[in-house]
C-alpha cells in the first residue's frame, strides 16, 4: 500500500450547538500541516451530502478519514439472539469481556486516586452491554484519557449520523479501521500532553490560549493556502476537534500504531477509538 499522506478529520455534528467541521492535513517534510478547513457551505452548516461531496475529492488510495464520533454500536445493538440470557450468561465475547475484565478495570480505577476524568461520576457506574463499548472502557478506566461523559456516547444522534457516513464511505472503497477510523481528540490531547489541557480547550471561558498552547506543543503548522484556518481553529470547538482528529490519523500512520492483539477480536465488531495509547511502547505489548 502506498504511503498515506493526506488526513481528513471530521468532527461530526448533529447535537445542539455542535456543527460538522472538516480539516485537511498533510504530512509534509516540514511536519503536520493544515491545508484547508471547512465548516459551512453557502453560509449553512455542512449536511451529509456536502460532507460526502467534499470527502469524494480525495483519493481513497492515499487518504485516511478520521471521525470524532462513534462508528459502531454496543454489543446489544448488534445482537441477533431471539431472547436475552442476561449479561452474566451472555455467550458474546464482548459482553464476557465487559462483565469480567471491564468490571475489573473499573474497580481498579475506582479504588485508585481520582484523575481529571475518573472522578465521582465514574464511581457510580456499572458497565452495560447495551450502552458501553470495550474501547471506551479501556480509554476511560485504564488510561484516564476520555471523560465520563463519553462513555456510552455511541447511543445517540451523532453516532447514528456517523455510521451512516461510514457506510457511504465504505461504498466508495474505504475500509473501516484502516483508512476510515474513529478517534477522540480529547484522548489524543490527554495522552500526548495532559488531561487538564483536554478539559480546558473546550470548557474554559476563554479557551483560545489553551488551544494555542496545544497547537504549539504538537507542532502543527498551517500552510499559506489555508487562509484564516488557524484563527477559525482557535475560535471554534468543532474546527479544533476536526484538526485534532486529522492530526491523530497522521500520527497513527507515521508511528504505525496497531490495535493490541488481545483486543483485536473485539475491535473488529465493537469498534476501536484510535489514540496514542496504541503506541506499542506505551502499552508494552507485542
Amino acid at each position: 500500500m502506498a504511503p498515506l499522506q493526506t488526513f481528513v478529520g471530521v468532527d461530526v455534528g448533529g447535537a445542539r450547538g455542535k456543527t460538522t467541521a472538516l480539516a485537511v492535513l498533510v504530512d509534509s517534510p516540514e511536519g503536520a500541516t493544515v491545508v484547508s478547513l471547512f465548516s459551512r457551505y453557502n453560509n449553512r452548516p455542512l449536511d451529509d451530502g456536502e460532507v460526502l461531496r467534499k470527502l469524494s475529492e480525495f483519493s481513497v488510495s492515499d487518504t485516511v478519514i478520521a471521525m470524532n464520533a462513534p462508528l459502531t454500536v454496543p454489543a446489544c445493538g448488534r445482537c441477533e439472539l431471539p431472547s436475552c440470557p442476561s449479561k452474566s450468561q451472555c455467550p458474546t465475547d464482548t459482553v464476557k469481556w465487559l462483565v469480567r475484565s471491564g468490571e475489573d478495570l473499573a474497580t481498579t480505577a475506582k479504588q485508585g486516586p481520582d484523575s481529571v476524568w475518573t472522578g465521582s461520576k465514574s464511581k457510580r457506574d456499572s458497565l452495560e452491554p447495551y450502552y458501553h463499548r470495550v474501547t471506551e472502557v479501556i480509554l476511560h478506566f485504564q488510561h484516564a484519557a476520555i471523560p465520563h461523559g463519553l462513555l456510552g456516547g455511541s447511543v445517540g444522534r451523532i453516532g447514528a449520523r456517523a455510521r451512516h457516513l461510514l457506510k457511504q464511505l465504505c461504498a466508495q472503497g474505504y475500509v473501516f479501521n484502516e483508512n476510515v477510523i474513529e478517534v477522540s481528540p480529547r484522548a489524543t490531547v490527554s495522552l500526548l500532553l495532559d488531561a487538564s489541557y483536554a478539559q480546558r480547550y473546550r470548557r474554559d471561558a476563554n479557551p483560545w490560549s489553551t488551544r494555542q498552547a496545544v497547537l504549539e506543543s504538537l507542532d502543527i503548522k498551517f500552510s499559506l493556502s489555508s487562509g484564516m484556518s488557524k484563527e477559525r481553529v482557535l475560535q471554534n470547538d468543532d474546527c479544533f476537534d476536526a484538526l485534532l482528529s486529522a492530526y491523530t490519523a497522521c500520527l497513527r500512520a507515521k508511528e504505525d500504531w496497531k490495535i493490541p492483539s488481545r483486543y483485536g477480536a473485539y475491535a473488529s465488531k465493537d469498534g476501536w477509538i484510535w489514540s496514542p495509547a496504541d503506541r506499542t511502547n506505551l502499552l508494552n505489548i507485542t
